[in-house]
């Protein structure tokens, strides 16, 4: 029985995310569009990624292995400067170049087949939280001031605390702690144990 409701969960979250995808109407502006397009260029990615946006998140989501997508927030315009909304495109982009999105599903078959053992979740945990890290890291490669990324997660986190919050969320479904030290890691102020 753990493996069904394990493998009904993750099949109503990728159901939920299907949904997101055709749902959503809001079409980005046509200039972030195009700069987005720029930047996938310049990471060397060779598919075409979409740019929506959504009022129904807090968190950038990026999904999609044959036709990736990217999905902002709506309040991401207006809430963030244009440097925090290129650096979070980037920080999803990275996503895409390494096929994170493939990579998480067969992490959840995983997770789904052997739900039992502890081991097993905190690899997953540790999984997740080093794809975000890596994520950042090809970022910040690209941000001339970490404090721009830093802020942009901190507004993004104000945001995320009443919102829909999904696997690929940029905030990697951390604990304020975690994302804390992620935060200290981009400031280059890394706690060391």
């Amino acid at each position: 029985p753990g493996v069904v409701l394990r493998a009904l969960r993750a099949l109503g979250g990728w159901w939920r995310l299907q949904r997101m995808s055709r749902d959503t109407g809001d079409a980005a502006p046509h200039t972030r569009r195009l700069h987005l397009d720029l930047l996938r260029r310049k990471m060397g990615i060779p598919r075409f990624v979409e740019l929506r946006l959504s009022r129904k998140i807090s968190n950038p989501v990026t999904a999609g292995v044959l036709r990736p997508w990217i999905l902002l927030p709506a309040t991401a315009l207006t809430g963030l400067s244009p440097e925090q909304i290129e650096i979070v495109l980037l920080h999803e982009l990275a996503h895409i170049r390494r096929a994170d999105y493939f990579w998480n599903l067969l992490q959840t078959m995983v997770e789904t087949l052997f739900f039992f053992h502890p081991a097993v979740w905190w690899i997953s945990r540790r999984v997740r939280e080093e794809r975000e890290l890596c994520c950042d890291d090809v970022a910040m490669e690209r941000c001339s001031d970490p404090a721009v990324y830093a802020t942009a997660l901190l507004r993004l986190e104000e945001e995320r605390k009443s919102r829909l919050r999904l696997a690929m969320a940029l905030d990697g479904h951390q604990s304020r702690a975690g994302l804390r030290a992620r935060i200290l890691r981009i400031l280059g102020d890394e706690q060391r144990p």
